[in-house]
């Protein structure tokens, strides 16, 4: 089978490059069985197939086989098993998918995650790993502080990067994230980068932390179990000390929430990796409260009128009258 030798890029996570082989081995396997067997798998009929699967897949599920096809086409075009336009059409193709089958108005996405904690219980949290005096502690306060700070999806740490640039007004340093959302057209592109305005100091502690989390991610089998590990450490601790236990999404949901007290709407969503400002108001808290001295997202960075006009533009590609599910690949 075809999916056997699976290449993809080299930008994307170990764990992302299994969930994509595992996709079109399930794919290819399916179409197998309805066409008798057949091995000699065609690029076209494969396309033509998939597409023609109506109210077999949830949306999610569509999605996620898409960006896989998406993805396998540029690796197989890039090997010279086809021209460019014969890549363009089978693209084009795609974006007539099948129907996805109806499942009410159940969701099974992150609007479904909780993305509300109380701000006081996260900064109790954070006093209580500072206090405790060793690294181990104050690596988990800085975690808590910087999710809160730039409010990363929690699988976008181990993709982030300090960026150091000099220009003729001096230096300037960036936090480059990853778009998770990317490979399925749910975002504007797949980094973004946020202009730093934090001290020296602070940009000198962040740039450690995301060093020590990458090797402590690197210790665990995946990025989930390593999550998983961080959930639970919270729960723990939360108890213990009589917080309430929050999980580490809600971090993404607390910093977005206060970056609305005092940012631009479209400068909130490029900060997420929205592709659509409509994103945050549909799916996330709103809150009319002050902020508070501990948690500022306007002064930890900022961002460009050129960077807004990106959510701009790409917030626009898909019609709210179109019922049909499109799917716009960003590239990778």
């Amino acid at each position: 089978m075809i999916a056997s030798s699976f290449p993809v890029p080299e930008t994307i996570s170990e764990a992302t490059k299994r969930t994509y082989k595992k996709h079109m081995k399930a794919m290819l396997n399916s179409y197998s069985k309805d066409n008798l067997g057949a091995q000699n798998v065609q690029y076209n009929g494969f396309i033509d197939w998939f597409c023609g699967q109506h109210f077999c897949y949830s949306k999610s599920t569509i999605r996620s086989y898409t960006a896989s096809i998406l993805l396998y086409l540029e690796s197989a075009q890039g090997m010279g098993k086809f021209s460019a336009d014969t890549a363009d059409k089978l693209k084009k193709k795609l974006e007539y998918g099948p129907t996805p089958k109806d499942r009410g108005d159940e969701k099974r996405t992150s609007s479904k995650k909780l993305k509300t904690v109380n701000e006081k219980d996260v900064h109790r949290l954070i006093a209580v790993f500072r206090n405790s005096g060793n690294a181990e502690g104050l690596f988990y306060a800085n975690w808590l502080v910087f999710s809160a700070l730039f409010f990363p999806r929690p699988n976008e740490w181990h993709g982030a990067k300090n960026i150091k640039c000099e220009t003729d007004d001096g230096v300037i340093f960036f936090l480059k994230l990853p778009n998770s959302k990317n490979s399925n057209g749910r975002t504007f592109g797949p980094y973004r980068h946020l202009e730093l305005k934090l001290t020296g100091g602070a940009i000198s502690e962040l740039e450690l932390f995301i060093r020590e989390y990458k090797r402590r991610a690197s210790e665990h089998k995946t990025e989930r179990h390593y999550h998983d590990q961080l959930r639970g450490m919270i729960k723990r601790i939360c108890v213990k000390h009589k917080i309430k236990p929050f999980s580490p999404y809600a971090l993404r949901g607390l910093g977005m929430a206060t970056a609305k007290r005092s940012m631009d709407s479209l400068a909130v969503s490029y900060a997420a990796g929205h592709r659509s400002d409509r994103t945050k108001i549909e799916n996330y808290p709103r809150t009319k409260r002050k902020g508070s001295d501990w948690l500022k997202p306007e002064m930890a960075f900022r961002v460009s009128e050129d960077q807004c006009n990106l959510v701009r533009v790409t917030g626009r590609v898909r019609s709210k009258k179109d019922k049909t599910l499109t799917v716009r690949h960003q590239g990778f």
